[in-house]
């Protein structure tokens, strides 16, 4: 989890599946520990649309967080491990949020 790093607590919503979701928005740190990747998707527009690609894969994949690298287009989605080894090094300019829960 993120309880290391300086995060924020809010709302996202995602309108694709006419869901709103409460997450933590990471505001400073770059390396993330507990989480390991699941899948990459290239092309992405914008965050909102990496989320959405979680919440496809939340029931298989139990995807819980995502990074949107903005300057590539590049979405990865993760899912928690209790591997506190398990590391995500983030890039400059990608954003990393974790998704709490979510409701239609």
């Amino acid at each position: 989890m993120l309880s290391d790093y300086e995060t924020a607590q809010c709302s996202l919503a995602i309108y694709q599946l006419l869901e709103e979701c409460h997450i933590n928005f990471l505001v400073k740190g770059e390396v993330i520990s507990g989480y390991k990747v699941i899948m990459h998707y290239s092309n992405v527009e914008h965050m909102e649309i990496c989320a959405y690609y979680c919440r496809m894969n939340w029931d298989e994949e139990r995807c819980g967080a995502v990074s949107f690298l903005i300057s590539e287009r590049n979405c990865t989605l993760y899912k928690f491990t209790h591997d506190e080894r398990a590391k995500i090094r983030l890039k400059k300019n990608e954003r990393f949020i974790e998704i709490i829960a979510c409701y239609d």
